[in-house]
């Protein structure tokens, strides 16, 4: 048999030299994908689940669980202020289908955020549930620069408040991804002084003239309402393939009580279609429209349309941009990257504007842009990693005058 050993290596094909080119220009995304985000998280996530009290059920789900909790949004031209909490979850508490979900975070003097939230499914399906949740909410690092198209890349101001909640409403899970709930809520909010990040106070700048003083400031106010929301998914759960669209519309009225002698409408709704490439690599193009109108006396600015943070045009932290309307186009693509968790990287155009999208135009619209990591699927507790930025308005140059590192877990239940 002959003696294939010690044979020189083949001369490269054109084939072969060619293709260091695109190895070559996706160097630096795999790099910071496989090194600084996929293997650091999973270490991480690994020693979390080392560290979490639990304790399972004899069929070996989970029962009860609490979990540390932490989150930075720091960047240039917004950001927040970082924060640590606990994270609390216990399915059938204290009696069957019966279960308790409570948070508490602090980002140390006036910042706190506590939750609790009861839930009661209806079946043992768990697809219909009833719920009763209270939350409290006071941080001192409110961003403010400016409402509808009067926005300022120039001056950034913050600003406290601190608001009591309740709410009762009904949850229906439609399919994997879908679902409508309806809920009734009343709320309690106030203002204080607040201070952040660098930022002047609200009440600074507004004494420098930055600004009109915004609608509603350092006025407490209460109100009752009603909210909706309904989300309708044609894509199928993985491992099918992930094509599909996605609609969801949400909509709140709101009765001003006391001193707040105002009524007003608030509504969001966005459209999104998906096309799964090849093994859930996904690409899509999402449409995001909100609005906020007053029926009777006036609106306080803090109930305006907002984009930012976990919002559309998330290269700005929440808050940069609102105002009586806000639309935002998206393009992203998701790759997986871990059990539960996809990259994605994306490319926003959007902006707040006056009430019936008045100074909507092209020059009008900013971009944004960014790469991260998201959950596959909503959960209570999930964990979020984004880099991201965003620019001025076409009409002013698109330069960059926002960066946004955020790294951390979320609750939202």
């Amino acid at each position: 048999m002959p003696d294939y050993d010690g044979r020189p290596d083949p001369d490269p094909t054109v084939g072969d030299v060619l293709l260091w080119v695109p190895r070559a220009l996706l160097a630096p995304g795999y790099i910071v994908a496989e090194y600084v985000l996929r293997r650091p998280l999973g270490a991480m996530i690994t020693a979390g689940e080392r560290l979490a009290i639990a304790s399972s059920d004899p069929g070996g789900a989970p029962k009860i669980g609490l979990l540390p909790t932490f989150h930075l949004d720091l960047g240039d031209g917004g950001g927040t202020l970082p924060t640590a909490g606990l994270f609390f979850g216990w399915d059938d508490a204290f009696a069957r289908r019966h279960d308790v979900r409570a948070r508490v975070e602090t980002g140390g003097a006036d910042w706190w955020r506590v939750g609790l939230t009861n839930r009661v499914r209806l079946g043992d399906d768990g697809d219909a549930r009833l719920r009763l949740s209270l939350d409290w909410d006071r941080r001192r690092d409110h961003l403010f620069a400016g409402v509808d198209d009067h926005t300022s890349d120039d001056h950034l101001a913050r600003f406290g408040l601190e608001r009591f909640g309740a709410a009762f409403g009904y949850d229906y899970d439609l399919r994997r991804r879908g679902g409508l709930s309806v809920a009734a809520d009343v709320a309690h909010v106030g203002f204080f002084r607040g201070g952040c990040c660098g930022d002047p106070t609200l009440d600074e700048a507004l004494a420098a003239g930055a600004w009109e003083r915004p609608v509603g400031y350092r006025a407490q106010y209460a109100y009752v309402g009603a909210t909706a929301h309904l989300a309708l998914d044609t894509r199928d759960a993985r491992p099918r393939p992930e094509s599909g669209v996605r609609a969801e519309v949400w909509g709140a009225a709101r009765v001003g009580l006391g001193d707040a002698d105002a009524t007003w409408l608030r509504a969001l709704a966005s459209v999104a279609g998906y096309v799964d490439v090849w093994q859930h690599r996904t690409l899509g193009l999402r449409l995001f429209a909100g609005l906020a109108a007053a029926v009777e006396g006036e609106m306080p600015f803090t109930e305006l349309a907002v984009l930012g943070g976990n919002a559309p045009m998330s290269g700005f932290t929440e808050g940069r941009l609102r105002g009586a309307t806000a639309l935002a186009l998206t393009l992203d693509y998701h790759w997986p990257i871990w059990v539960f968790l996809d990259g994605v990287a994306f490319v926003e155009v959007g902006n707040a504007f006056g009430p019936s999208f008045s100074g909507l135009g092209g020059d009008d619209l900013r971009l944004s842009f960014g790469l991260g990591m998201r959950p596959i699927v909503h959960t209570d507790h999930a964990f979020e990693l984004l880099l991201a930025a965003g620019t001025e308005t076409f009409a002013d140059g698109a330069e960059i005058t926002s960066l946004r590192f955020v790294f951390g877990s979320t609750s939202a239940f």
